[in-house]
């Protein structure tokens, strides 16, 4: 998968959002931006969803708690058979793109999860 960029979650603000905004609208001609972001683990809540085969994911960085970056919301297709190894707590790395999610009249950021890869398959 080609990466545009590696960021932290810290570096996810809402200045960060209006200027990545400026680029769109994205589709065939104007691809939206892949990042990555490593040392990713289940901040509690994740959950398998759509009769196991995908996941709703609640994750934080490796020290963001500390930081005071509260954790993202996530949704990784296909990705259910991984759920066991990300609840457990072992870090990963995500490649994703930002997206804002509308459900049930509430608008929030969401990490739209193309690929997940533990250490040992980087």
């Amino acid at each position: 998968m080609e990466v545009d960029l590696k960021i932290k979650f810290s570096d996810i603000t809402s200045k960060f959002m209006r200027i990545l905004n400026q680029f769109a609208p994205f589709g065939p001609g104007n691809m939206a931006p892949v990042f990555w972001t490593d040392n990713v683990i289940d901040a509690g809540g994740s959950r398998p969803v759509g009769g196991h085969r995908h996941l709703k994911l609640t994750v934080s960085q490796v020290g963001d708690a500390e930081q005071g970056v509260a954790p993202f919301s996530g949704i990784a297709f296909q990705k259910g058979d991984l759920f066991d190894r990300i609840h457990d707590g072992e870090p990963f790395s995500i490649c994703y793109h930002l997206e804002y999610n509308t459900w049930q009249g509430k608008t929030n950021l969401q990490l739209n999860v193309k690929d997940i890869k533990f250490a040992e398959e980087l």
